[in-house]
């Protein structure tokens, strides 16, 4: 069950955060994804891939991004 939970977990964070232009939000949403990552609840490798690198966050957002 919370291996269940832990993967429902990381597809809503990476869902939410490619669906956020806010960057206050998206550090937020990182932030989590990052701590929910770290469990590794016991599967050495993941159904799911890590983030694509564009989804992280390099700097600041441009100006005509929100």
């Amino acid at each position: 069950m919370e291996e269940f939970v832990h993967q429902q977990n990381l597809l809503f964070f990476r869902k939410k955060l490619a669906e956020t232009p806010h960057e206050a939000q998206r550090l937020q949403l990182l932030k989590l994804l990052a701590e929910e990552e770290a469990k590794d609840i016991g599967a050495s490798n993941p159904p799911y891939p890590p983030l694509p690198s564009h989804h992280r966050i390099h700097g600041p957002a441009p100006a005509n991004a929100l």
